[in-house]
């Protein structure tokens, strides 16, 4: 396209000329760019997990038709991901740490049985993509 040519080759240069896909995770990448990544030539992987998730619950990929914008993917293997009545994001497997160390009371007020609650607010498609719509506790982001 003309657009390729004009403007994302010079962009794809400045960026080294080798970038391929771009990889994000953290917060939910804004689907405008997603789609400017897309248009540039350049696939997205885009990714959802904590800490306490080892890290990764989902990703989403375009290989495999494994990738929708807005969403962050379809969980890994041997994971489970289910919304609660109050749009929590649960997740079980393997994956999900036994607790914080030496701190029972901090590691009961998140799990419920195998299920880790991690505080963000989500939905599940009829595809199985995760899509994050917020957090139950609104945290400043400090960088």
């Amino acid at each position: 396209s003309i657009a390729r040519k004009l403007i994302f080759s010079k962009w794809q240069e400045a960026l080294g000329g080798n970038l391929h896909t771009m990889v994000s995770g953290s917060a939910a990448l804004q689907p405008r760019l997603a789609r400017i990544f897309g248009a540039a030539g350049m696939q997205v992987m885009e990714g959802y997990g904590l800490t306490e998730t080892s890290p990764v619950v989902s990703v989403g990929m375009y290989k495999n038709n494994m990738y929708k914008v807005g969403t962050v993917g379809i969980p890994i293997d041997n994971v489970e991901v289910k919304i609660a009545d109050d749009g929590e994001i649960l997740i079980k497997g393997p994956n999900v740490m036994m607790g914080y160390y030496k701190d029972p009371e901090r590691t009961a007020d998140v799990m419920t049985g195998a299920y880790f609650h991690t505080g963000d607010k989500g939905e599940i498609d009829q595809q199985g993509f995760l899509k994050i719509t917020g957090r139950k506790k609104e945290m400043f982001k400090t960088s």
